[in-house]
């Protein structure tokens, strides 16, 4: 499997190492949505950068993060 089709099937995640690439998989899709969120905020005018917008984007990069972190550690040894 090189690219994500949703909904996923039950072939696709029935071994660990489909289930470890499809996570890396979204993992790394999320850092590109992350890398767009940040474009956005850095074309922000300066008005808006200063309301509840650039929170709410602020908000959403840390939590895509967070969420890539996450996926990308999910099959990793402690």
């Amino acid at each position: 499997m090189k690219k994500l089709q949703f909904p996923l099937k039950d072939s696709d995640i029935d071994t660990r190492g489909k289930r470890r690439r499809v996570c890396s998989l979204i993992s790394d899709e999320l850092w590109r949505i992350h890398e767009a969120e940040e474009a956005y905020i850095s074309r922000m005018p300066e008005n808006i950068a200063a309301g509840r917008r650039y929170l709410y984007a602020r908000r959403a990069t840390d939590d895509l993060l967070d969420a890539m972190i996450a996926l990308a550690e999910a099959y990793e040894p402690f």
